[in-house]
């Protein structure tokens, strides 16, 4: 049986590199189901699925300078306890409330401070302040001011376990400046949008996937079929396992969104591929007429003629204007951007370490079945199909592609589920389930952003063992008892307490209370500690 039926799974040759298509959503109904799911993918992946209190964001001012026509202040944002994020808020002449935009950078060398042809936040700030917006550039995290965290961290198996990683701390940071912006008397909550180019693109299309409120979104130069980001802060465990940044993207609908192009790098297909894609998401809602796309000539960037399309589409959408004219900008009246950092003397003294930011982080642990069900990337399945005979069968989920080998000697209202050959065998054994086999052979070496694609092994067998349990209720069980020892405890502790069947099994073989290194060999889910863990597990199983 083990050469009849190949289980899709094992294919792991997806990566940031693949060439995606989305698939057409049946109908609005469907479309909807399918992005609350990855909503609540993208939290889970990015450890903000506990999500902590979004409550008065402290702000420090540490510089401002004006100008004929705008202002610009430097401001630290605590986005976390003892946490300071630099930015630069950028401000209109005219006062009243105002539209706001957020503007999350990328990779380009000077972060935020970039004032490149290729790419100028600044200008960016600048023309937005001009047109009567209050903008806020951030830094990302190890850009700028903002070095309490390296860029790249995370990639450990510990932290992996927590969703502890740069993406998850760029993510709610972007929410707090939301936050704050929506609490500001000069701005207009129910008009806020936001804007960036590459990285700060994939932070455009993530927080527009999970904040409702943003009005108005432009990600630049970075919703590709063709390539998902390339560092460790886009590409967390769990993000793009079934999806990729085009249909992420799409979770804006129907909210206004604006992709913008170019001819020589990884969005060259924008045009003829992700664009009319999108648009037949946006179909669904009768609201074609809210998605839009340009192209321009021009390597990677975030320039003049980007950002001109950007001030005329929020023109439109955050103002009302019925004008199409070009948007003109002006040039910056200053040729130094220096002044646009946080003087020494504001930042304050006590500032947590990296160290003391991720014990703060593991606090935030969660409990919830839906959380663990998220890292899992598990469902309970609607209906099981049997594709063999006899007592050799083989359990697959409709449209999978999954394999599920077992033994099955028939059952009642009460069963045994077995696992392996961890547990002995009882002569009222209904179910032998043969647990998924690994893919590290298969795995491709160096790939570091692997489990942003694909699940983990033990994932998948904690799904298994689900798909099991449903097959035992489908044919009459009500309560079933699981044999299992070791690591195989651990995949059937988490299959059970995410079951609605009554489930039993022996819980004295777990310590009271596992450590990293005990997860790394037994439960290796990414983000199930952030998730609550084999504990959250026990109190599910104790439900009454």
């Amino acid at each position: 049986m083990a050469g009849q039926f190949e289980d899709a799974r094992l294919d792991t040759s997806e990566n940031r590199r693949t060439h995606f298509r989305m698939q057409e959503p049946a109908s609005l109904r469907a479309w909807e189901a399918r992005a609350a799911g990855l909503r609540r993918q993208i939290l889970a992946a990015s450890g903000l699925m506990a999500m902590p209190g979004r409550g008065a964001v402290r702000t420090i001012p540490a510089g401002r300078r004006e100008f004929a026509d705008f202002a610009v202040e430097n401001v630290l944002l605590e986005t976390w306890p003892g946490f300071f994020l630099a930015g630069n808020l950028w401000l209109p002449a005219a006062r009243g409330r105002r539209p706001a935009v957020l503007l999350p950078h990328g990779h380009w060398k000077g972060g935020r401070l970039e004032n490149s042809e290729e790419c100028s936040t600044p200008a960016l700030g600048a023309g937005l302040a001009r047109r009567g917006y209050v903008a806020f550039s951030y830094d990302m995290v190890g850009y700028g001011g903002t070095k309490q965290l390296p860029h790249e961290f995370g990639e450990s198996e510990e932290s992996l376990l927590w969703s502890w990683g740069p993406l998850g701390v760029q993510l709610w940071n972007s929410l707090r400046v939301f936050d704050w912006l929506r609490s500001r008397g000069d701005v207009d909550g129910a008009r806020i949008g936001v804007t960036g180019a590459s990285g700060g693109g994939t932070q455009t299309f993530l927080l527009s996937a999970v904040e409702p409120r943003i009005r108005a979104s432009a990600p630049v130069n970075m919703v590709s079929y063709t390539m998902q980001g390339g560092c460790v802060c886009e590409n967390p465990a769990g993000l793009r396992v079934g999806t990729n940044n085009v249909e992420i993207a799409a979770l804006m609908a129907p909210r206004p969104m604006l992709l913008v192009s170019a001819t020589r790098d990884w969005t060259k297909n924008t045009m003829r591929e992700e664009y009319p894609d999108i648009q037949r998401v946006y179909r669904l809602y009768r609201r074609e007429n809210r998605v839009e796309a340009v192209q321009f000539d021009a390597p990677h960037n975030y320039n003049r003629q980007s950002r001109e399309a950007v001030y005329g589409f929020l023109e439109r959408h955050l103002k009302g204007a019925r004008s199409a004219a070009r948007q003109i900008e002006a040039p910056l009246p200053f040729d130094s951007v220096e002044f646009l950092r946080p003087s020494k003397n504001a930042w304050p003294a006590a500032q947590i370490s990296r160290d003391e930011f991720a014990k703060s982080w593991r606090r935030q642990a969660g409990g919830s079945r839906e959380h663990l069900m998220a890292v899992c990337g598990a469902e309970w399945p609607a209906v099981v199909e049997q594709r063999a005979g006899g007592d050799a069968v083989v359990l697959s989920r409709p449209g999978r592609g999954d394999t599920v080998r077992c033994r099955f000697t028939g059952t009642g209202d009460r069963a045994v589920l077995t696992i392996g050959d961890s547990a002995q065998p009882t002569d009222e054994t209904s179910l032998r389930l043969e647990p998924f086999r690994s893919r590290n052979e298969s795995r491709p070496a160096g790939d570091r952003h692997f489990y942003t694609y694909h699940r983990s092994d033990d994932a998948l067998r904690v799904q298994d063992i689900l798909t099991a349990l449903r097959f035992l209720e489908m044919r009459g069980a009500k309560r079933v008892r699981i044999a299992a020892k070791n690591a195989a405890a651990a995949w059937a502790l988490m299959a059970a307490a995410l079951s609605p069947l009554r489930v039993e099994m022996d819980l004295s073989v777990f310590p009271a209370e596992p450590d990293d290194e005990w997860y790394v060999e037994n439960l290796m889910i990414p983000g199930v500690r952030r998730a609550g863990g084999i504990n959250a597990a026990r109190r599910l199983l104790a439900r009454p």
